[in-house]
C-alpha cells in the first residue's frame, strides 16, 4: 500500500470516526485485506471489531462487531444503553 495513500485513506471519515482516532479509544490494527474491488482494514479491542471498508481512496462503510457476551451483569442504565446503541436501526424503524 503506498504511503500517500495510508495517509489520505486515515484522514477519512465517516461522521466523526477516523482509522487515526480509533487507535486513541485502545483499538488495534489486526487485519488488512482485499475483496473485489474492496480494502478493508480491521481493528479490534476486547469483544469489538471495528471494519474501514474503502471502493479505492473512498472510505464507503465503518461497520462494528460484537462478539458474544456470556452472562454479563448489567444495571438498568447499562442496559439502556446497549438498548439505544445496538438496537439502533430497530427502534428508528419503530418510530
Amino acid at each position: 500500500m503506498s504511503g500517500i495513500w495510508q495517509k489520505n485513506k486515515i484522514m477519512k471519515t465517516i461522521k466523526d470516526l477516523t482509522e487515526y482516532s480509533i487507535k486513541f479509544l485502545g483499538f488495534e490494527l489486526v487485519k488488512e485485506f482485499a475483496h473485489d474491488q474492496f480494502f478493508t482494514n480491521r481493528y479490534k479491542k476486547g469483544k469489538i471489531t471495528v471494519d474501514f471498508t474503502y471502493d479505492g481512496p473512498e472510505l464507503i462503510s465503518i461497520d462494528a462487531t460484537i462478539d458474544e457476551v456470556v452472562m454479563l451483569p448489567i444495571n438498568k442504565k447499562e442496559l439502556q444503553s446497549l438498548d439505544k446503541i445496538l438496537n439502533k436501526a430497530q427502534n428508528k424503524s419503530s418510530k
